[in-house]
């Protein structure tokens, strides 16, 4: 339950603990946005224990996706490693492969297509060395 594991203080308040990921996820302060995906990244272990929390964490995809985009190569590769590490806890690999297919793969900005496109090649290998 949601009490018994770190979430515990935001039990009552799920989607206003989301709703800040997703201004940090949009933040322009790189600092702030790095440290928001260390903590989800963190927090993956638990939120996956929890539907309601795993539903609130998908949420966020599309905010990843877009910031696959980004001009900084570091948010870039904490996207990925968030997107990725994901995957790598939960195996739901078509639920990620289609986010990235329906929205990153057909973005207007060319940077969020080509790093989509990068994130599926290595998902799909990662899928490959877990087998």
């Amino acid at each position: 339950t949601l009490e018994s594991d770190g979430f515990a203080p935001f039990s009552k308040n799920i989607k206003g603990l989301f709703k800040g990921f997703k201004t940090c996820l949009t933040d322009s302060n790189v600092d702030t946005l790095l440290l928001c995906y260390q903590i989800i990244i963190g927090s993956l272990p638990e939120i996956l224990k929890d539907e309601e929390l795993e539903y609130e964490f998908i949420q966020l995809i599309p905010i990843f996706i877009e910031n696959l985009g980004s001009q900084k190569t570091v948010v870039r590769k904490s996207t990925h490693r968030c997107i990725a590490s994901y995957f790598k806890l939960s195996l739901k690999l078509e639920l990620v492969l289609n986010y990235i297919i329906n929205v990153g793969l057909v973005h207007t900005r060319h940077r969020t297509r080509q790093h989509s496109m990068l994130v599926i090649t290595a998902l799909l290998s990662q899928k490959k060395s877990s087998i």
